[in-house]
């Protein structure tokens, strides 16, 4: 009751009279917009946490198939070192920039609702 009548109060009163619309118009048409850049940053940091998590899956899985791909990263520097052969560097830094690949291209796809979201808030710099 108390949120129904905040968002009449605030947000009906001036725009959603303007756009003749319900709560649930308001909501899709004024404050859903609005936090567009929040969510896109939550999930890209979501998204993040999950691709780059190591003690999680370490403790959790027992299953070395099921384990992330940080996780692979290091068990490939283990194994060269348990097989005394010399660790091949460039195989693993061309690992790590595979495993990278994911995220930079996730940002750049993301970068411009991160703009938009400083330019909504009207923080200057």
């Amino acid at each position: 009751m108390y949120l129904n009548n905040t968002l009449k109060y605030c947000i009906g009163g001036t725009v959603g009279v303007a756009l003749t619309s319900s709560e649930i118009g308001i909501l899709l048409r004024v404050i859903v917009p609005l936090a567009k850049p929040a969510l896109a940053v939550i999930c890209l940091f979501n998204f993040m946490d999950c691709w780059n998590d190591y003690m999680g899956p370490l403790i959790y899985l027992r299953d070395t198939a099921k384990y992330p791909i940080a996780m692979g990263l290091e068990q490939m520097r283990n194994h060269s070192m348990s097989v005394a052969k010399p660790l091949v560097w460039p195989h693993l830094m061309a690992a790590s920039a595979v495993v990278t690949l994911p995220i930079v291209l996730l940002y750049f796809f993301t970068q411009r609702t991160f703009v938009e979201g400083i330019t909504l808030t009207g923080v200057k710099g």
